[in-house]
């Protein structure tokens, strides 16, 4: 059913609280009256502000918007995305990489040389990542130049980023779960954290494990791909390679909740046909 547009105004104001708050029964309208106290916006100025500067609002049932987030029981309200990507298809076969946010020159290397694997296969495998560091950064920056690429923003990647998030709109999307140019009306960054976790988790084919500690938002992203049935995979350290950077890597593929994976084509051989 199509997004009548006061529906979309008010999924568009609601992106600005966690999903435990914005969530209502009554639907987005009935949210924002109830938190309309909290407010001093107007959902027009909202959305016309993030439209002029080339953002779109992704709402479920939107024909961009994809039914595996929603089957997954982690949608947000909406999401905000810019790029000339189309987000239902850069998902249909996908790997997230996720990881430390202070990898070793090892396994920055490494990520990056996975990345540009899988996305530069035929066919292409789209490469999901946060755009906060580490890891994440490394595969975005490896893969945007080459191929499909969706960048989940973390709160400073604007300004940390600028011209890897053009790379990535390229062919890609920037996405985020919160207006991305402001303002935020509740502050709430552990929450958020959660969000783009679960967002990554639910929204990609597969998600990839490189150096990870043993507790943390990778560990939880790897269990939410877990339940959802998505594959998990995990780099194990090679010899010599310091343990303690490994330690979450090593306590998935001990527990079966990921399998051990070193080269792109054992990442896309893994992966749903095209």
């Amino acid at each position: 059913m199509p997004v009548s547009p006061a529906e979309r105004c008010a999924r568009a104001v609601l992106t600005l609280f966690p999903r435990d708050i914005a969530l209502h029964a009554g639907g987005a309208e009935a949210g924002v009256r109830d938190l309309r106290t909290r407010l001093d916006i107007d959902p027009d100025d909202l959305l016309a502000a993030h439209t002029a500067a080339g953002w779109r609002l992704l709402c479920p049932g939107d024909d961009e918007w994809p039914t595996a987030l929603t089957r997954s029981g982690l949608a947000p309200v909406a999401l905000w995305a810019r790029g000339n990507g189309h987000l239902t298809r850069l998902t249909a076969r996908s790997v997230a990489v996720t990881g430390t946010r202070a990898p070793s020159p090892h396994g920055a290397r490494h990520t990056g040389l996975l990345a540009h694997g899988v996305v530069t296969a035929t066919p292409p495998v789209t490469v999901m990542a946060t755009a906060g560091s580490g890891v994440g950064v490394q595969a975005l920056a490896a893969a945007a130049p080459d191929g499909p690429t969706v960048a989940v923003l973390a709160p400073t990647s604007l300004s940390r980023h600028p011209g890897l998030l053009e790379m990535v709109m390229a062919h890609g999307v920037a996405l985020s779960d919160a207006p991305p140019l402001g303002p935020s009306a509740h502050d709430a960054p552990q929450r958020r954290l959660v969000m783009r976790t679960a967002l990554l988790a639910a929204l990609a084919s597969a998600l990839l494990v490189v150096e990870a500690e043993e507790t943390g938002s990778v560990m939880d992203a790897a269990r939410v791909a877990h339940r959802q049935g998505r594959m998990v995979m995990a780099v194990p350290p090679e010899e010599h390679a310091d343990l303690r950077r490994y330690s979450g890597c090593g306590q998935l593929l001990r527990g079966a909740v990921a399998i051990p994976v070193t080269t792109a084509t054992a990442i896309t051989s893994h992966l749903p046909a095209a």
